[in-house]
C-alpha cells in the first residue's frame, strides 16, 4: 500500500509515495539532512549541489558493492547448495550400496546354514544306509570291517 508522505529534504518540501512506513522514510530523510549538513561544514567552498552530488555517488557506490556482494553470496549459496546435492546423490548411493551388500550377506549366511544342514544331513543318511547294508549283508549290526575281518571269529 503505498503512503504519500511529505518531507523536507535540503530546506526543501517534497511530497513522495512509498510503500515504506511514514516513520522509516522521516528517518531516512534526518539522515540524508545530518550528511549533507555535515559535508556541508567540512567544506565551505562546496555548494549544495556538489555537496548533493557527492552524496548520490556515496549512495551509488555503497549499492554497488552491496549488489555485488549479495550476486557473490548468491554465488557461494548456490556453490553449496550444488555440492550438497552431489554429497546427498553420493550418500544415496552409498546407502544403496551397503544395503545391497546387507542383503548378500544375509543370503550367503542362508546358504552356509542350509549347506551345513545339508552336509549333516548327508552325513546321517550315509551313516545310516551303511548300517542298513551291513543289516541286509549279515543281518546284524556289526560294522562292514569287522564282517570281513578273516580273525574275527564271530563273523566266520
Amino acid at each position: 500500500m503505498k503512503n504519500e508522505i511529505i518531507v523536507k529534504l535540503f530546506g526543501k518540501e517534497y511530497c513522495l509515495m512509498t510503500d515504506e512506513t511514514k516513520e522509516y522514510t522521516e528517518k531516512l530523510v534526518k539522515d540524508l539532512n545530518q550528511r549533507l549538513a555535515q559535508l556541508m561544514n567540512s567544506k565551505t567552498m562546496m555548494s549544495q549541489q556538489d555537496a548533493v552530488a557527492l552524496i548520490a555517488l556515496e549512495a551509488y557506490e555503497e549499492l554497488t558493492k552491496l549488489r555485488e556482494s549479495g550476486e557473490d553470496i548468491r554465488d557461494k549459496v548456490k556453490a553449496y547448495a550444488d555440492e550438497a546435492e552431489a554429497q546427498r546423490a553420493k550418500a544415496e548411493k552409498a546407502t544403496a550400496k551397503v544395503t545391497a551388500l546387507e542383503e548378500r550377506v544375509n543370503q550367503l549366511e542362508r546358504e552356509v546354514k542350509l549347506r551345513t544342514k545339508l552336509s549333516a544331513e548327508k552325513q546321517n543318511a550315509g551313516d545310516m544306509v551303511s548300517q542298513d547294508i551291513q543289516k541286509a549283508l549279515h543281518g546284524t549290526n556289526a560294522p562292514y570291517n569287522a564282517m570281513r575281518n578273516p580273525n574275527n571269529r564271530n563273523f566266520r
